[in-house]
């Protein structure tokens, strides 16, 4: 009975919780960058600052009456030698090491020069202001949202690493489709189609996780992929601060989404990724 609760019951539930989980969080992006936009037109950037920090203490407030479900303890270890077991373990998985290799090189080149770069791109390419910025990410975040519930329904049982990377790679040719057309509905069309792409792409990758890390390491190797993935972001900035003294945003993200596509279909290529699950 104790090994049908560890191991089935996590099969059970493990795509319906990281559905659920993925539509609160872009259903929050959704409303995020939609509201900010409007109240920057209406109110300044103060106005969005402040509305910012009351959200942080509007959820620590949520969290006070949360309980943690009771676990068995592990025995106590120190912090580096935790870490270590969590790196031993990911490099031991070729499916693991390679994509959070891979989503980190990809959010350098692609994600980083996007954020920073986005509301000069929006200016420059469609002619329109901080509103349309946001709405733009909203859009995204709505595809994001259809992608999570369609993952919900469909819940992929083969071929999910070929589902996780050629729709991450997919996702990327629209996004240099957007830089490479002048109309604000069409970016916005392709924003929420690239949107569906990620949001089933994460809901396998989750899900992946849950149902093959095994429950002792699953806390330090979602540390692993959440710090690994982002490690290089302030390099992508940086680059990026550098790059966009001489290129246009337009060119800059063209160049970041073409290398991002080619990026994510790196992990196809080996034998030992592509036939993982």
């Amino acid at each position: 009975m104790g090994a049908f609760r560890s191991r089935d019951f996590r099969l059970l539930w493990s795509a319906r919780t990281v559905s659920l989980i993925g539509i609160s969080r872009q259903a929050s992006f959704v409303v995020g960058p939609a509201l900010a936009g409007s109240i920057y037109g209406v109110a300044g950037s103060a106005a969005v600052f402040g509305l910012n920090a009351i959200t942080f203490i509007v959820s620590a407030a949520l969290l006070l009456p949360a309980r943690p479900r009771s676990f068995e303890p592990e025995p106590s270890e120190s912090t580096f030698r935790s870490i270590a077991e969590g790196i031993r373990y990911v490099t031991g998985v070729p499916w693991l090491w390679v994509g959070i290799a891979v989503t980190s090189v990809v959010l350098m080149v692609a994600m980083a020069p996007f954020q920073a770069l986005a509301p000069t791109f929006v200016s420059e390419q469609f002619g329109k202001g901080v509103g349309a910025y946001g709405l733009l990410f909203a859009f995204e975040a709505v595809g994001m949202t259809i992608g999570t519930i369609i993952f919900g329904q469909v819940n992929p049982r083969t071929n999910r690493i070929w589902q996780i990377f050629g729709f991450l790679a997919l996702n990327d040719v629209f996004a240099v489709l957007m830089t490479l057309q002048g109309s604000y509905e069409l970016a916005a069309a392709l924003m929420v189609a690239r949107g569906v792409l990620i949001g089933y792409a994460i809901g396998i990758w989750a899900t992946l996780m849950m149902e093959w890390v095994p429950e002792g390491k699953l806390a330090r190797v979602t540390s692993l992929d959440f710090f690994g993935a982002i490690g290089l972001v302030p390099v992508g900035y940086a680059l990026t601060a550098i790059v966009a003294q001489t290129a246009e945003a337009s060119a800059i993200l063209t160049v970041g989404f073409t290398l991002a596509g080619f990026l994510w279909a790196v992990p196809l290529l080996l034998r030992g990724v592509r036939t993982a699950a």
